[in-house]
């Protein structure tokens, strides 16, 4: 719904909401979800009062008047005229955040259908890496076996298979429901990566191959090879990058190879400047950083990441993304957010190229499942498991090698379906926070290692409070929110 001028005499038809609370660094927050439309608003304290008069059927002069005259303690120190400046400020923001997000009553809402563009098909093609990172979940390296892996003509054949079925729009529309086809020339998106994918001898060639048939391509690369793109001048073979810069270079060699952090910057920012492609800067904050910490004070570190940060800032197509070392592979234990929020809230502050949390679900569209069997991984033997979660063992599903891409992903969709919210028993199955917010239980707790169904849906309150938690931070990097944070 377009943004249109509201007469303070205006009373908006509200949809019937349930509000969940959490507290985010010391302040409350509300989570208003509408029990039917797919749509949800955070608020503060102040519009929160605001929105609950609303409901009420005010309009949204009596609605102000009501928090003038029942304003929140944290008001009393303010003079009348803050007071008032307040409430109007207030009340202007969150009548542009009702109309932005369609928080309106019998907003049409549907059951979510995964985009045939958001589709993303992951091929880990090589386990050999040119680094052999402490935190590597995929214990990548130098000395692992790669005799194995699929060989340039078997990947050639994957991808022709991939494209001619994907392109078949007619077999997509009868056969997979999951699936919305928007856009005639839409398709899904592959991503490379490895180990390091650029060490194969073949990578350019793959690239190159894969785009003339028709994918979006993303390329993870710890960006120590970008040169080879950059040099073959190959800037417009893929569509985003990310690269793994653990911050300035006296903290990237802690946990990375001593003395290549100027140039992986250099790398990336050579390819910024040549290519509309979006760039994301992954810098991951390691238990040797944590330890590393402690031998300086929080406003060194703070300015250290902020002069890394700022390094970036000047280029539109670059963001930087901060992530911490979780458990897996060769990395034994985990960070938690808690040991490093002040260096990520002061650094997010202060430059907008940050990003914190991935983008909130699309509203307006019901989950009825997560993407199990619609992203995949593809590992670099041709084994495939229908979940994008690096974190979790998985047996195989498929393997390209022994069935065509069609028959393993007939199969796929199966698994989708059998595992939609409507076909599984439990809590899940009745829950407006589920299908809004969640999409329910992990469908991989749900199943044994032959992806049998065994369990019904359910969570517990510590999951449910997380979750609100984690929804409310994500809400909040949305512009017209900002100010709260």
């Amino acid at each position: 719904m377009k943004k249109k001028i509201v007469s303070l005499n205006t009373k908006l038809k509200l949809p019937d909401f349930i509000t969940f609370t959490a507290k985010i660094k010391g302040k409350r927050f509300f989570l208003n979800l509408a029990k039917k439309e797919a749509t949800w608003l955070v608020t503060s304290e102040l519009s929160q009062i605001m929105l609950c008069e609303l409901k009420k059927d005010r309009t949204i002069k009596q609605a102000m008047k009501f928090v003038y005259l029942n304003s929140p303690k944290s008001m009393n120190k303010l003079t009348e005229k803050q007071k008032i400046n307040n409430i109007v400020s207030e009340a202007s923001r969150l009548i542009s955040y009702i109309q932005k997000e369609n928080f309106f009553a019998e907003f049409p809402t549907e059951p979510y259908k995964i985009a045939l563009s958001d589709i993303v098909i992951h091929f880990k093609a090589t386990n050999f890496c040119n680094l052999s990172c402490s935190h590597c979940i995929e214990s990548s390296g130098s000395s692992v076996d790669c005799k194995d892996e699929l060989t340039t003509k078997e990947v050639e054949d994957l991808l022709d298979q991939m494209s001619v079925f994907f392109k078949d729009r007619e077999n997509l529309q009868k056969n997979y429901p999951m699936i919305r086809l928007a856009g005639r020339m839409a398709m899904p998106e592959i991503t490379f990566s490895g180990g390091e994918f650029l060490t194969r001898k073949d990578s350019l060639h793959l690239l190159e191959y894969a785009k003339s048939k028709g994918f979006r391509l993303s390329l993870f690369s710890n960006g120590i090879l970008l040169d080879r793109l950059i040099n073959e001048n190959k800037f417009n073979v893929i569509d985003f990058l990310q690269v793994s810069i653990d911050g300035p270079e006296e903290y990237n060699s802690l946990s990375r190879e001593k003395g290549i952090g100027d140039d992986l910057i250099t790398n990336v920012i050579t390819f910024a400047k040549n290519t509309k492609a979006k760039i994301r800067v992954t810098c991951l904050i390691s238990k040797e950083h944590i330890d590393y910490f402690n031998k300086k004070t929080k406003s060194q570190i703070i300015d250290d990441y902020s002069g890394f940060v700022k390094k970036f800032e000047q280029y539109k197509n670059i963001e930087v993304k901060i992530t911490r070392q979780d458990i897996g592979g060769r990395s034994k234990t985990n960070v938690e957010i808690g040991e490093y929020e002040f260096l990520v809230d002061a650094v997010y502050l202060k430059h907008k190229n940050v990003k914190l949390f991935e983008v909130s679900k699309k509203k307006n569209f019901q989950n009825i499942n997560c993407s199990i069997g619609q992203n995949l991984i593809i590992f670099p033997d041709g084994k495939i498991v229908p979940c994008r979660d690096y974190r979790r063992h998985m047996n195989c599903f498929a393997d390209v090698r022994k069935e065509k891409f069609s028959q393993l992903y007939s199969r796929l969709a199966k698994l989708n379906l059998d595992t939609q919210i409507q076909n599984i028993k439990g809590d899940c199955a009745n829950c407006v926070f589920a299908s809004n917010i969640c999409h329910g239980s992990c469908r991989l707790d749900l199943q044994d290692d032959d992806y049998n169904l065994i369990k019904t849906m359910s969570c517990s309150k510590k999951d449910k409070r997380e979750m609100i938690k984690h929804k409310i931070n994500t809400e909040l990097q949305k512009p017209i929110l900002l100010y709260k944070y």
